[in-house]
């Protein structure tokens, strides 16, 4: 007599036959992707086939999704909210927990993120996503330096130079004596006046600083969900727009 033939998504794998009423199979199904395939026994005799439906499940792993409203537009300095954008759910029986965080491209700058709440003990929920912008400025600028400041060997010069003149007026008896007195204070003064004007030449020059805030662009905000065993992450996005 002929025994059972079993079929699995088409190919034969055979049977072992135990009884009237039962037959087992061997198949491996290390290289399928998960859902759902046939299943069919052939008995010859009397004659006929059953099909039903073999599911094939992946290991444990959670989902992470972005829905809602995943766009929004703010100005700078405002902040954009995304309510329950970002949805975590258990799969395969999963059940550990998933710690969430944020990130923004390296362009955004003077912008943060944050996501509340920030873990899921079971491996499923629902999270808000706040990004947090920066209203756009010019830093100040700073006066300008003057060089000879900031070169402090030459301050002994500048003191003895005014002692001396001081002295050499005191001192003096004659219109000549005096005028010979006031030439280390005239040569003093003549060589700030140099400096002053090297300070505001164009060999100094100091651009004007950039703008401060978040520049007007569209940034990608990035979830990242990672298992607490740090084994499984996944990624999802929102957009957010600065004008």
């Amino acid at each position: 007599m002929a025994l059972p033939a079993v079929f699995f998504n088409g190919t034969f794998v055979g049977s072992n036959f135990v009884s009237s009423t039962q037959l087992t199979t061997d198949f491996n199904i290390g290289n399928l992707s998960p859902g759902a395939y046939p299943l069919t026994v052939v008995d010859p005799f009397p004659g006929g086939s059953a099909t039903t439906s073999f599911t094939v499940t992946g290991p444990p792993d959670f989902s992470v999704t972005a829905s809602g409203t995943t766009t929004q537009s703010v100005a700078a300095g405002q902040s954009a909210t995304f309510t329950n954008a970002i949805s975590v759910a258990a799969q395969n029986g999963f059940s550990a927990q998933v710690n969430l965080s944020c990130s923004l491209p390296v362009a955004a700058k003077a912008t943060t993120c944050s996501v509340n709440p920030v873990s899921f003990p079971t491996g499923s929920g629902s999270a808000t996503v706040t990004v947090t912008t920066t209203a756009r400025g010019l830093v100040p600028p700073l006066w300008p330096r003057v060089r000879f400041i900031a070169r402090p060997q030459f301050l002994p010069v500048f003191l003895l130079t005014i002692l001396l003149s001081a002295l050499l007026l005191r001192l003096a008896r004659t219109r000549q004596q005096r005028f010979v007195g006031a030439l280390p204070l005239a040569g003093l003064v003549l060589f700030l006046m140099l400096q002053a004007i090297g300070c505001g030449g164009g060999s100094s020059y100091t651009p004007p600083p950039p703008p401060t805030g978040t520049p007007a662009n569209t940034y990608t905000v990035t979830v990242t969900a990672t298992a607490a065993s740090g084994t499984l992450t996944h990624n999802t996005t929102l957009t957010l727009i600065v004008n």
